[in-house]
C-alpha cells in the first residue's frame, strides 16, 4: 500500500537579542532588542547577569538588593509576570546558568562579609549552588565537601555543569549523570561549550617575560585529550 503524503508546517521564533542598559531613572534593567527595545525588568534594583531558558521562554536575572546581596528574579520572554524567584537573606545570588532541560539552575551564590562594629572581618568566598525552578528548592553542588567556585556553565546537551574552581585553579566539570568530576587547570576563568557538549574550548594563560600571553586549546572529556587553536605567533586569544 502506498502511504499518504505528509506536509508539516512550523513557524521558526525569531532570534531576539537580550541586554542590559540603564533605564530613564538610571537604573541597569534588562531589554530585549525589539522594535522599539523592550524593557523587562522593573524596579531600583540594579540587574547584575541574566540567562535565557533554554527555550526561549523566560529569563532568570539577579537583581541587586541595598545591602550588597541579590535575589534571583524571572520574567517572561515578553516582560509579563516579573517575579522573585530565589530569595538570598544575607547571601549575594548571581551567575544564573539554565541545564539544557530547564530542569535545573546554578548558580552563584555567595553569603555577604560579617560586620563588626559596622565594619567588615573579610570576603566570603562564592559556592555554586542548584535551584530547582518547580519547586524553589535549592542546595550547594556539593553538600559533603562545600568548594568554592564562579561562573557555572551547563552544557548544551546532557548534564555537565562547568564552573571555575577557585581551591585548585581550575574548570572543573562534573557530570550529574554519573558523578564524574574532571579538572582541567586554568587561570584564565571558564571556556565554551561545543554543541554536543563533549568537548570545551578553554582560556589559558601563559607568561613570556613576564607579559602574559593568552592560548585556546580545545579538551575532550571523553579522551581527556587537550588540543592548541592558537595560531603561531599569536600574542592574545581568549574565549
Amino acid at each position: 500500500a502506498t502511504l499518504p503524503a505528509i506536509t508539516w508546517r512550523f513557524r521558526v521564533g525569531q532570534p531576539r537579542l537580550l541586554y542590559v542598559a540603564r533605564d530613564a531613572a538610571g537604573h541597569f534593567q534588562l531589554y530585549a532588542a525589539n522594535d522599539p527595545p523592550r524593557q523587562l525588568s522593573q524596579g531600583k534594583g540594579e540587574v547584575w547577569d541574566y540567562a535565557p531558558h533554554p527555550e526561549g521562554a523566560s529569563i532568570i536575572y539577579s537583581v541587586a538588593r541595598d545591602d550588597e546581596g541579590a535575589d534571583l528574579w524571572i520574567v517572561d520572554r515578553d516582560g509579563n509576570d516579573p517575579r522573585v524567584l530565589l530569595r538570598c537573606p544575607n547571601a549575594s545570588c548571581t551567575a544564573p546558568s539554565w541545564s539544557s532541560d530547564g530542569a535545573w539552575i546554578a548558580y552563584e551564590r555567595q553569603d555577604l562579609s560579617e560586620r563588626t562594629i559596622g565594619v567588615s572581618i573579610g570576603p566570603v568566598v562564592p559556592q555554586i549552588w542548584l535551584l530547582d525552578p518547580a519547586s524553589g528548592q535549592t542546595q550547594p553542588l556539593f553538600e559533603d565537601a562545600p568548594t568554592p567556585g564562579r561562573a557555572p556553565a551547563w552544557s548544551p546537551l546532557g548534564q555537565r555543569l562547568a564552573f571555575y574552581d577557585l581551591s585548585e585553579l581550575a574548570i572543573q566539570i562534573v557530570d550529574l549523570d554519573t558523578g564524574e568530576q574532571q579538572l582541567f587547570d586554568s587561570l584564565a576563568g571558564v571556556g565554551s561549550w561545543d554543541p554536543e557538549g563533549e568537548r570545551m574550548v578553554l582560556p589559558e594563560v601563559s607568561f613570556h617575560n613576564q607579559l602574559p600571553s593568552g592560548e585556546l586549546l580545545v579538551v575532550a572529556f571523553a579522551t581527556r585529550s587537550v588540543r592548541s587553536l592558537s595560531a603561531p605567533g599569536t600574542l592574545e586569544e581568549t574565549v
